[in-house]
């Protein structure tokens, strides 16, 4: 973990949103980075030792669950990298419907069989340029986080839509994520996505710090919205490919 003198200080006197906003991403890059080298270890003699006691229903047991926990831990530190701005970034051209569909099975596996999950896709949608692997880890982590959100029990919608930015006419492409959890309050969902925050309407985890950091990385954004009808709603916006 970093050094505390190796932490951007803010400026002398009451620091900015903005500044402490950038200090809390220095210190999730630096402990997502150690972690990440911690857990390289555990997980590759975990799968060694898995392999070697192969015929040892006892051992094996210990290590699955070994190595369950540790990927959970590494889905943790990704979560981390992306909002510290560290994501190494492999660009393509994608269809944000199909990332969504490819993950499907995965999402209905972490909402879990009392959530219903419904998902709308828009035919007209502009493709995207992204980095596939960390839009597919978005995609799990909203889910996770609406998981956070209500619990066992629930309904979840994901669409798509076709859309131009309001600023400079820019074709874009919006995902959106509703789902029947209670909204934090307006001051929380301003905030929504810094790490570590804790009240009314905030899950445990930092799922939602990770859907933010991946939004950003690929020039778009993400919103906090408390639906009319009752409920939360996630907005993302990236940007059509060129």
């Amino acid at each position: 973990v970093a050094h505390p003198q190796q932490v951007p200080m803010a400026r002398r006197g009451r620091s900015t949103p903005a500044e402490a906003l950038d200090v809390q991403r220095h210190l999730a890059g630096c402990i997502a980075h150690d972690l990440n080298n911690y857990l390289t270890a555990i997980l590759g003699y975990g799968e060694l030792l898995e392999d070697r006691f192969a015929d040892d229903e006892s051992a094996t047991r210990f290590l699955r669950d070994l190595l369950q926990a540790s990927g959970r831990a590494q889905n943790f530190s990704r979560q981390l990298q992306a909002f510290s701005g560290r994501l190494v970034m492999d660009p393509q051209r994608a269809d944000l419907n199909e990332l969504l569909f490819d993950v499907e099975d995965e999402l209905l596996d972490i909402l879990g069989p009392g959530i219903d999950l419904r998902i709308e896709t828009d035919n007209r949608l502009p493709d995207v340029e992204v980095d596939v692997r960390h839009v597919k880890s978005m995609l799990r982590w909203l889910a996770e986080d609406a998981v956070g959100a209500m619990g066992s029990e629930g309904k979840v919608c994901i669409r798509t839509r076709a859309l131009t930015n309001s600023v400079d006419r820019c074709p874009a492409a919006l995902l959106v994520c509703e789902d029947s959890g209670t909204p934090p309050e307006e001051s929380d969902r301003r905030r929504y996505f810094e790490p570590f925050r804790k009240g009314p309407g905030l899950p445990k985890g930092v799922a939602r710090t990770g859907v933010a950091g991946v939004a950003r990385h690929h020039g778009g954004s993400a919103e906090m919205e408390a639906r009319e009808e009752g409920g939360r709603r996630i907005r993302i916006v990236l940007p059509a490919a060129p």
